[in-house]
């Protein structure tokens, strides 16, 4: 088929103002995540099968704008939502993997703290995907060495920086210890047990820049609650209290976790923000957008809601605070078995709780980095996995020695470490 371009006259305003339809120049709310305009994208009268190229071309003159394709609902995602454009001229595409019976293209605002973005939309198309559709080549090979395949640090610290403004002199670099690749059909051999994971054939397939934890991850992450059996576990980062629940639900531990009582926040604005289906009692909106009630989903009653509703609330230690101001003076070197980092996703922040968890977990047990992916195609969509790595990678001269044992679950966004003597 031909390439379908969208009229540009034809859209709705959600919460945005239209400055100019000559050409259609849009600025948004001062609110993260946003949806300023949409557009219907006729997915029954295009003669194709999915996926579709959905493409737009921008110009952003403030802040940061994103698109995605949503069903009739408006929440109910039909693609990958692609990395948002800052200031300039951007092309911006996605595919269209799921059919449903409207769709309509969304740009919404993805600027941090409370500002909003301003943009003109120059034109939108509608055409059959390349072969391949849009995902990036793995480029693991870059950031490994040897037989078998070994994740090399100085590699990796140079991938996760080459984006950035800072650099380093190649005689600065030290040799770094290396981290094994372990295939997730393999962590049995690698703990010592005998039972191995009976992994999903759906998640083997996915694209890592499609992954989820409570999808992708969590049949990784019971199976080894499941097998390491901890008594006391360490979370760093509650949000919902789903990761708890894995927990809980697959061995008799008790669980302390950490989470920020007001929840985290960018520049000022709330850093999670949805319309759930589910609402724990006492919650408050913080906003009210086309009739919907949004929240701060990691804040006040929301933290930990599930383990509660699940009837686990009297085997967790709910801990408000700032993950760096938390005092670990009163729990003894060996005091947990089991540690999962999965809190603040900046560099600081990663190099604390992880300084932190070496200093309470006891020999021989498990520490698990959330959103570890050394794939350097991941990392321009995944921010937090760009946090994780630089925090590890520039510290992994003091972390290294700490570890008796260090892999990486392939496919997965965990890394592993056993705690050394």
């Amino acid at each position: 088929m031909s390439v379908y371009a969208l009229s540009l006259d034809v859209f709705d305003t959600h919460a945005g103002t239209v400055h100019s339809t000559q050409p259609l120049k849009v600025e948004s709310i001062p609110a993260p995540w946003a949806y300023t305009i949409s557009f219907e994208v006729p997915l029954s009268s295009i003669d194709a099968p999915l996926p579709l190229l959905v493409g737009a071309d921008v110009v952003v003159e403030h802040g940061s704008v994103g698109i995605c394709v949503v069903a009739g609902d408006l929440t109910t995602m039909l693609g990958r939502v692609p990395p948002p454009a800052t200031s300039g001229r951007h092309r911006l595409e996605l595919l269209v993997e799921q059919a449903a019976e409207s769709a309509r293209l969304v740009f919404r605002n993805h600027t941090s703290g409370d500002r909003p973005c301003v943009f003109t939309v120059q034109s939108i198309s509608v055409g059959p995907a390349p072969p391949g559709g849009l995902l990036p080549p793995s480029r693991l090979d870059e950031v490994t060495e040897g037989a078998p395949r070994r994740i090399d640090i100085t590699k990796l610290r140079k991938a996760i920086e080459s984006g950035g403004s800072e650099s380093h002199d190649d005689r600065t670099m030290v040799e770094l210890n290396g981290i094994d690749i372990v295939s997730v059909d393999d962590i049995h051999r690698r703990l010592g047990v005998t039972k191995a994971l009976k992994y999903p054939a759906k998640s083997r397939r996915k694209s890592l820049l499609d992954w989820k934890m409570e999808v992708d991850d969590s049949p990784i992450l019971r199976y080894l609650y499941r097998m390491l059996r901890p008594r006391r576990h360490l979370e760093f980062g509650t949000w919902e209290g789903t990761g708890a629940c894995y927990c809980l639900e697959e061995s008799q531990a008790t669980v302390w976790t950490l989470n920020l009582a007001e929840g985290e926040s960018i520049d000022g604005a709330a850093a999670y923000t949805e319309a759930p289906e589910g609402v724990p009692a006492g919650a408050s909106p913080i906003r009210t957008e086309q009739g919907r009630d949004f929240y701060q989903t990691d804040a006040g009653v929301f933290i930990g809601h599930r383990y509660r509703e699940a009837g686990f609330g009297h085997r967790v230690c709910q801990v408000y605070c700032d993950s760096r101001q938390w005092d670990t003076s009163a729990y003894p070197s060996d005091f947990f078995d089991t540690v999962l980092i999965d809190g603040g996703h900046t560099e600081d922040v990663v190099v604390s709780d992880s300084t932190k968890a070496f200093a309470v977990t006891r020999p021989g047990g498990v520490i698990m980095w959330h959103d570890f992916c050394p794939d350097p195609a991941v990392f321009a969509h995944a921010p937090s996995v760009a946090g994780v790595i630089a925090g590890l990678t520039k510290n992994w001269t003091d972390f290294a020695p700490k570890l008796q044992d260090v892999f990486w679950v392939q496919p997965s966004f965990l890394l592993l470490g056993i705690r050394g003597e």
